[in-house]
């Protein structure tokens, strides 16, 4: 007996109304794993010793700069100035410090009264945050573990000034609407490894697997006798479809065997909650980067953010680079902030001076470190469909203002690394991409180009007026 074309789609999982759709499936089933990473970090950098030298293509970073760390990888790299949070100073009568940006940092659209945060402002952010949307979006295609995986480096402690991720406008005038937190490393690990046991297949997958074989395996016999009651379109698009169902059973196949699928090793016993001159930040961080680039591989989520403390890090003393890093405060050692020892606040903004000028460039060149260490994590992470992961990944490392003391938002040092799978033309120094130095223009541009580099295609992002996406980004 010959099954009805209806039967025949019920078998191999598609309803007739789907086939219309089966070139948009295989084109999706085609295309690597895109993923993007986000870091944002306060306080700004000393300029005059941050920037690489030199033009666009031929830059260079010396070997004590704070970038110094990055030069392994600087052909993998964007380094870019002259953006400005536009969004945010319209928001405050055309003014913005960066204690009060991050409502605007990733949103690109004005924002709205809401809790208050730094510098007495009572504002949220008007539109969701890059990461928040890019994860929505890529969960309509696929379901993920997680959708995203949030996290900072700090307990809160100050209340509304510690949120980078937002969903949103405000849930109500005291409540921002945002995505929950992650912080502690030794729950990070259990909630996102708790169920797969280390180089073991996940039963989960195996069932699914399971599945797919018996369905082909099913209908295959009648694969042909069905084909000779279809047009040259509907076996065109019942070939390709199959195609994609068998790509799919490959990559089933793929993630249980392959080493980058595996629990890596736990985070050590210790107790992360201190929020005050907690000197096992180090530790926290490389744990969480660790557990995220575990994460993606195994395709629990493609989207993760990373607050590195808040918009001042008043409480984050360096401790770990020195002693001359925790000695008695200046003038920010106060109301126990940070235990009446230097914190990165103050050291911002006395980095003009003789004694905090040093300590200011290498807790920048610190957090290059760790953005080189997440960048090589990824390079020897082999992915699913060939490669390394940070082939089609991207990363923007985003700091909350230009400089220390002056807490300025325009001509913003940021950092683009990875080509999400080359749309974007790594390599380059472009201190000023409007073509026109001391003009700053709005981040809107980076953020719609990175909506594109992930396959999330977008005209704008955030608020329209301050247009689309920065070509230049792509050579």
């Amino acid at each position: 007996m010959t099954p009805s074309r209806r039967a025949f789609l019920k078998g191999v999982s598609l309803s007739p109304a789907f086939v219309p759709l089966l070139d948009a499936d295989v084109r999706a089933a085609d295309k690597p794993a895109k993923r993007f990473i986000v870091i944002a970090v306060p306080n700004g950098v000393r300029e005059e010793f941050y920037w690489p030298k030199g033009t666009e293509t031929a830059f260079t970073i010396g070997d004590t700069a704070p970038l110094a760390p990055l030069i392994p990888h600087q052909k993998d790299i964007i380094f870019l100035g002259g953006l400005v949070l536009k969004n945010g100073r319209d928001s405050n009568n055309g003014n913005l410090g960066g204690h009060a940006s991050l409502p605007f940092l990733l949103t690109g659209a004005r924002g709205v009264p809401g809790p208050e945060i730094s510098d007495g402002l009572h504002v949220s952010a008007g539109g969701p945050s890059l990461d928040v949307f890019l994860a929505k979006e890529f969960g309509k295609r696929q379901t993920f573990k997680f959708e995203s995986l949030v996290l900072t480096a700090i307990k809160r402690f100050r209340g509304n000034d510690g949120y980078l991720s937002f969903y949103g406008k405000p849930i109500d005038p005291n409540t921002p609407n945002v995505a929950a937190q992650r912080y502690d490393p030794l729950k990070l690990f259990a909630d996102v490894f708790g169920g797969v046991a280390s180089g073991a297949p996940d039963p989960a997958v195996d069932k699914l697997r399971a599945q797919r074989r018996s369905v082909l395996d099913f209908v295959g016999g009648y694969v042909d006798r069905f084909r000779t009651r279809l047009g040259a379109e509907d076996k065109a698009k019942l070939d390709a479809h199959l195609d994609a169902i068998r790509t799919i059973e490959k990559r089933l196949d793929y993630v249980a065997p392959v080493a980058a699928c595996t629990k890596p090793a736990a985070p050590a016993m210790a107790d992360y909650s201190r929020d005050n001159a907690n000197p096992l930040i180090p530790d926290m961080i490389r744990a969480q980067m660790d557990i995220t680039v575990a994460a993606m591989s195994c395709d629990l989520t493609r989207v993760a953010s990373m607050l590195w403390c808040d918009s001042g890090n008043v409480r984050w003393v360096w401790s770990w680079l020195g002693p001359q890093f925790a000695g008695p405060g200046k003038d920010f050692a106060n109301a126990g902030e940070n235990m009446g020892l230097r914190n990165d606040h103050e050291i911002a903004h006395h980095d003009g001076e003789a004694e905090y000028l040093p300590l200011k460039n290498r807790t920048c060149q610190w957090y290059m470190e760790q953005l080189a260490y997440l960048i090589a994590k990824l390079k020897s992470t082999r992915d699913a469909g060939g490669g390394s992961m940070f082939d089609n990944t991207v990363i923007l490392f985003a700091n909350m203002q230009r400089n220390g003391g002056g807490h300025a938002t325009d001509n913003l040092p940021w950092i683009v690394a990875g080509s999400g799978g080359g749309y974007l033309k790594t390599g380059r120094f472009l201190p000023w991409p409007s073509g026109k130095t001391g003009q700053s223009i709005p981040q809107n541009g980076l953020l719609t180009a990175i909506c594109n580099a992930m396959d999330v295609p977008q005209p704008w992002f955030g608020s329209p007026d301050y247009g689309g996406e920065l070509t230049l980004l792509r050579g």
